[in-house]
């Protein structure tokens, strides 16, 4: 077993021969973008997985949310914190700390925030899909939708 640093933000991985490495990033050196008044932050970046998915926490100010929209990607939230309503194909689900939301690939989907203070999400998303349109839209300047 060999333990050696990995560029990336990675702080260590482990490669035992025939067996996948193990990665450990760090959030402080992880990679944000600020899209529409949220704050993401990339936790496992796609090009960790060979581009098989990513991981990203999602920081919404209080009472904040996403418009409706259509995923193209199948995609998981986990609520970390705060307390969220999700309108997936038109039917509402409130969403508490712990709980789980699957959108899959298709569906239509718009969420808010409903506390007073900031709330997390954690983002898991097949491939690159999410990472590079959050990056494009931090890039480039247009309205919230």
């Amino acid at each position: 077993m060999t333990n050696f640093p990995l560029d990336g933000g990675a702080l260590s991985s482990t490669h035992i021969a025939g067996e996948a490495s193990l990665q450990i990033f760090r959030a402080a050196q992880s990679e944000c973008f600020s899209v529409f008044g949220h704050t993401l932050r990339v936790l496992l970046p796609a090009c960790a997985t060979r581009h098989r998915m990513s991981v990203m926490e999602w920081q919404m100010a209080a009472r904040g949310s996403w418009p409706l929209h259509l995923q193209n990607n199948d995609s998981a939230f986990v609520v970390q914190k705060g307390a969220f309503e999700f309108a997936l194909h038109g039917r509402n689900f409130a969403a508490q700390p712990g709980d789980v939301i699957y959108a899959p690939r298709g569906a239509t989907l718009e969420f808010f925030n409903r506390e007073s203070e900031d709330g997390v999400l954690l983002l898991i998303a097949p491939g690159q899909a999410w990472e590079a349109f959050f990056r494009d839209c931090h890039q480039t300047a247009f309205p919230y939708p």
